[in-house]
């Protein structure tokens, strides 16, 4: 593995310094929604986290919620689960107020939970011993698809990684030694959760996931370099940034040469589209529709980012409008009448 380069210190223009655009739940927040469903009758567990992680992707996702409403019932259920095992730990690095220090050990007992459910084969088992939903909701999704285990450390060793920034030295680096553990590995969990076709094999569908990943993850950098930045982060590799980082402190020194590092890395993110619409078929037949359209949707965000000339201050996106418009009119109108129905149970 490359030794990368820490990141002491990222200075930006006065002007772009304020707080990050994505604020999250806090700690407390995400602690009381566990102990709602703790409290719960033992009936109610299960469908309570159900419902928990489906609020979890509707709120911090709406295009991943968006395009998810297309699969099929169990499978949606299944991409909810997954969304909102890597999202708590995730809200840990990003969003609560807390030291480095306690973030850390908040990690490593979430991975603790993880652990004594590998040990256990059901749900009610699982949470006998974590009082953990989220994780003992992930253990049953894990046993019922095959899921390897040791897939979710290497994702919670990355987000582990997040609270030291480095300096990858070039897209391969930043690929195998960032990417791998946490776009990459959570890209695995969901192949397993969508299968693969019946004329292609796991590790195609494998495959596919991993250009997939990274293209989502490459848009993500690309479209929060500014509030990375704020964070002391840095994802732009060290060939792009290498004349603006010196001692390992990184200086931008105006809005255009941020506006620059941001279209290499979403130019680099459009080379693993192509490649990705290149084995779509490679999942099942009935979860294509929705990886087609999220990967259609993130494209065009994609692509926003690097014909536009928008200020970086103005996080890119996307209207509903333009994402169901991505998405063929037969899955559209599924997603449309799911957005209404969700609207009355809320």
């Amino acid at each position: 593995m490359k030794k990368s380069n820490y990141i002491k210190k990222v200075e930006i223009p006065k002007n772009l310094v304020e707080k990050p655009v994505s604020q999250g739940w806090s700690l407390n927040s995400w602690k009381n929604e566990f102990e709602k469903i703790l409290k719960s009758p033992k009936n109610e567990k299960r469908e309570n986290t159900k419902k928990l992680s489906k609020n979890i992707i509707r709120y911090f996702s709406s295009n991943f919620y968006t395009v998810s409403r297309i699969l099929p019932k169990q499978k949606r259920s299944d991409v909810e689960c997954v969304y909102a095992t890597v999202r708590f730990p995730d809200e840990i690095v990003d969003t609560f107020n807390i030291s480095i220090e306690e973030k850390i050990k908040l990690i490593e007992n979430w991975e603790k939970d993880y652990e004594k459910s590998l040990k256990t084969n059901s749900f009610d088992e699982s949470l006998s011993v974590t009082d953990n939903p989220i994780i003992s909701s992930f253990r049953e999704l894990c046993i019922m698809h095959s899921i390897p285990e040791d897939y979710y450390p290497n994702f919670l060793q990355s987000m582990k990684e997040d609270l030291r920034p480095k300096i990858y030295d070039d897209f391969e680096d930043l690929i195998e030694n960032y990417i791998f553990g946490s776009a990459i590995i959570v890209g695995y969990l969901l192949t397993y959760a969508y299968g693969h076709s019946i004329n292609s094999n796991i590790t195609s569908a494998l495959k596919t996931s991993r250009d997939l990943g990274i293209a989502l993850q490459l848009t993500n950098f690309a479209r929060d370099i500014k509030d990375d930045f704020i964070r002391n982060r840095c994802y732009a590799p060290k060939t792009i940034i290498d004349h603006l980082y010196k001692n390992n402190h990184l200086s931008i020194n105006d809005e255009k040469q941020m506006k620059d590092v941001q279209k290499i890395i979403a130019e680099e993110a459009e080379k693993y589209y192509i490649e990705t619409w290149k084995g779509i078929n490679n999942f099942s037949i009935e979860s294509v529709p929705a990886i087609s359209a999220c990967t259609s949707v993130f494209q065009k965000l994609n692509q926003k980012i690097i014909t536009e000339e928008n200020s970086v201050s103005q996080r890119c996106s996307l209207s509903m409008y333009k994402k169901i418009t991505s998405i063929p009119i037969k899955h559209a109108t599924k997603i449309s009448f799911l957005y209404l129905l969700d609207s009355f149970k809320r």
